[in-house]
């Protein structure tokens, strides 16, 4: 007789590498996979370290003016082995038929650039004394030019150009009847008398040939009416524009949370109260409300005082999205096992909120925190482009943007709109950053 064989023992299945890591790390695996949020990312990581060191990035300072460059238009650097990084020195001429004021350029006068150049000293973040720029003029190795000559020729010039000028220089060359006679002929009284001739004395080359030096400049992407640079200014100005929305998120998230977490652990006739002030607050339209409250910010606050009034007055219309989701969490979350026993051995409420239910979707609050800062940094752009919120001397996208109000400027400067280029950036690296984290904090779906 024989026996049947013992059954082989029960063999567990192998653990897969996916169940030994932790949430966070679930969490960042699937963010990686995030192509475009990882990018957007990487940039707001270099936008928010050029804000931090601006002083060192920026070329000058924010208010340093040189009216002789007014609405200056960009200057791209260039690279050459002759002359290595540099851009061509531009001197503002006007022309002496239309008045019209322009750039001329010259190429034979180069500007060199240097990596940490020396330029105006500052103190870094008020403390660290230093005078070094990013980029800038590396002016121990510059060799100005004579800009006579240059100017001269690309510059119209009273006599060959048609109309009156022209026409009384021709026939006082000729030696036309009347020509010497001072009351009948403008020659003896000379050009300066003739219409054109005060074109013609600011034009670049003087009547006896005499030679002008310009002034060295790197403005990257141009200037404004005062001549001061945009690109630093703009960098400057991402400091107040940036932050604003990080400090907003705090007192959002402190507001949310706990508005929130109250509303949906009490429940009952807390939460239909909570609900519906949320819901009046969401019913005003959020432009006409804030220029509401920001119209009752007195004229001489100090630009202090504004910042953070701004950033107030947008945290405070910024939380009922929050709240609304940390609601929704705490509904489902506060009859889990864990949750009653911590409330059965004696927990108060608020530990049994923000130390046991809060953090199970932290995930979650994170993502919609992310997805408010745009409209945080939107808001602030709003008001100090219609003068009601930040206002010079503070630098900040929106504050330059009012320089942009005039369609006709705009139209003839159109590098006036350089802000926008940096607040589409830094919205939409927002939004596809928060889109990733979206998708990253569910961990547990199923791969793509």
């Amino acid at each position: 007789m024989t026996t049947a064989p013992a059954s082989a023992p029960a063999v567990r299945p192998a653990r897969t590498a996916l169940e030994d890591l932790s949430q966070w790390q679930l969490i960042r695996r699937r963010f990686v996979r995030h192509r475009p949020a990882v990018a957007s990312l990487l940039v707001l990581v270099v936008v928010y370290a050029m804000a931090l060191v601006a002083e060192v990035v920026a070329p000058y300072p924010s208010m340093q003016k040189n009216l002789d460059y007014a609405y200056c238009p960009p200057q791209p650097p260039r690279f050459s082995f002759p002359h290595g990084l540099h851009v061509y020195a531009v001197e503002r001429v006007v022309d002496p038929i239309t008045f019209h004021r322009m750039y001329v350029e010259h190429p034979e006068d180069v500007v060199p650039l240097k990596f940490f150049a020396r330029g105006e000293p500052y103190k870094l973040w008020g403390l660290i004394p230093w005078d070094r720029r990013l980029v800038g003029v590396d002016l121990a190795n510059y060799r100005p030019q004579a800009a006579g000559k240059a100017g001269a020729a690309d510059a119209p010039s009273a006599a060959d150009a048609p109309g009156a000028v022209g026409a009384v220089s021709a026939a006082c060359a000729a030696g036309a009847p009347g020509a010497a006679g001072a009351a009948d002929a403008p020659c003896a009284a000379g050009a300066a008398d003739a219409p054109g001739a005060a074109g013609a004395a600011d034009a670049p080359a003087a009547a006896d040939g005499g030679a002008r030096t310009i002034a060295p400049t790197f403005f990257l992407l141009g200037g404004d009416k005062y001549g001061r640079d945009i690109f630093s200014r703009i960098v400057y100005g991402s400091r107040i524009s940036l932050s604003i929305g990080l400090v907003s998120i705090v007192i959002m998230f402190f507001l949310g949370a706990t508005i929130g977490g109250v509303s949906g652990y009490l429940g009952g006739a807390v939460d239909n109260l909570i609900q519906r002030v949320i819901e009046i607050l969401n019913a005003f339209p959020r432009l006409p409300l804030w220029l509401a409250l920001a119209a009752v910010f007195p004229p001489d606050w100090s630009p202090l005082r504004v910042y953070f009034a701004i950033t107030i007055v947008l945290s405070l219309l910024g939380w009922t999205g929050l709240a609304r989701v940390v609601r929704g969490k705490l509904l489902a979350l506060r009859e889990e096992d864990y949750a009653v026993a911590a409330r059965l051995l004696g927990a108060g409420h608020g530990r049994i909120i923000f130390r046991h239910l809060l953090p199970g979707f932290t995930s979650h609050i994170i993502v919609a925190l992310t997805m408010s800062v745009p409209g945080m940094i939107l808001g602030e752009t709003a008001l100090s482009f219609l003068g009601l919120g930040l206002r010079p001397p503070i630098v900040s996208w929106g504050v330059m943007l009012q320089d942009a109000m005039n369609m006709q400027t705009v139209a003839n400067y159109p590098w006036l709109l350089a802000p926008v280029i940096f607040i589409i950036m830094a919205v939409l690296c927002f939004n596809f950053a928060g889109d990733g984290m979206r998708d990253a904090a569910d961990p547990y779906a199923a791969t793509r």
